[in-house]
């Protein structure tokens, strides 16, 4: 991803390298520049707070190899690469809130290869 520092301010989670960066996808196609570094077609968004939402890979759980990472607030895990951005309070993307030292120290933890969760589905009769 090209380091623009007139774009969204994006922080990138990538568990295969076990690397966290900070990177300024353009503002005008942003969502483009992050599936091409996630290497995704199909996204999911978790709410992580009030301000800042996580890009998951929404086929990640069916990848192999894959690697994860434990967003460490909610104690949960998600597979193969992601990205932090920020909202508003119209819905609108804005840059992530989060600093880097806080994302690589206290809240990701790199799972350990060969760790896997199998997908899961349920569905419920209206």
């Amino acid at each position: 991803m090209k380091e623009e520092l007139n774009g969204l301010r994006a922080i990138l989670i990538d568990p295969f390298k076990e690397k966290i960066l900070v990177a300024h996808p353009p503002l005008d196609d942003y969502m483009s520049e992050i599936k091409k570094w996630m290497e995704v077609d199909h996204i999911d968004i978790v709410t992580l707070d009030d301000n800042n939402m996580l890009i998951v890979d929404d086929d990640g759980l069916c990848r192999n190899p894959n690697r994860y990472f434990r967003w460490v607030p909610n104690n949960y895990n998600y597979a193969g690469k992601a990205v932090i951005v920020g909202y508003d309070k119209d819905g609108e993307t804005t840059d992530a809130s989060y600093h880097l030292p806080v994302v690589e120290d206290e809240l990701v933890e790199w799972l350990p290869e060969g760790f896997t969760k199998k997908p899961y589905m349920q569905f419920v009769g209206l």
